[in-house]
């Protein structure tokens, strides 16, 4: 399996996931979806894995969302790719949450978008003190499709969920953790 924007390693019955895009703030490309897929498919046959753990390359980022370079003139492309990036974002739901392993989200820098929704598809997210965590779905004229909606009331509550995917404000990795966002810093 050749990877570019993903690195992928396994030691001592952990796997390793980083995003490799620092000069991007590890945002993701459809390049990144079909990695990641690749790795679950891994994941998903190796019994020798007991945990997965989740980190972004660098100090900046942990995952700052979908790369904006790839959704320039998005609303002129045609239909098929639309749908063929929503398929791969729901493929990637769906196997994170089916995968029969723990999985730990190492938050350092921004979380932010689909990296705010990426770390709350894992079961643990640890967040270093410079963690900063939020959504910026009306600011990009977006919507959280990939777990926003869905799993942040459970993890926050309703009213505090409504908040930070309407009011896109940014959060502390101190904050997260009083809100119930993460489960350490």
């Amino acid at each position: 399996m050749e990877l570019t924007d993903l690195l992928y390693k396994k030691d001592d019955g952990i796997a390793y996931i980083t995003i490799n895009r620092p000069e991007n703030f590890n945002s993701f490309r459809l390049q990144t979806f079909d990695e990641l897929l690749m790795i679950i498919d891994d994941l998903d046959n190796d019994n020798t894995i007991g945990v997965v753990v989740i980190q972004g390359a660098g100090n900046k980022a942990f995952c700052s969302g979908v790369d904006v370079e790839t959704l320039k003139g998005m609303s002129e492309f045609p239909e098929h790719v639309i749908r063929k990036f929503t398929k791969k974002a729901i493929q990637m739901v769906n196997g994170l949450l089916l995968l029969d392993k723990p999985t730990i989200a190492a938050v350092k820098g921004y979380s932010i978008g689909f990296g705010h929704e990426l770390h709350m598809l894992c079961d643990l997210t640890i967040a270093a003190d410079n963690a900063i965590f939020g959504q910026v779905g009306p600011k990009v004229a977006s919507v959280p499709m990939v777990g926003g909606t869905q799993i942040l009331p459970l993890l926050v509550g309703m009213k505090k969920a409504k908040e930070i995917l309407f009011l896109c404000k940014q959060y502390t990795a101190k904050q997260a953790l009083e809100m119930g966002l993460v489960n350490a810093v």
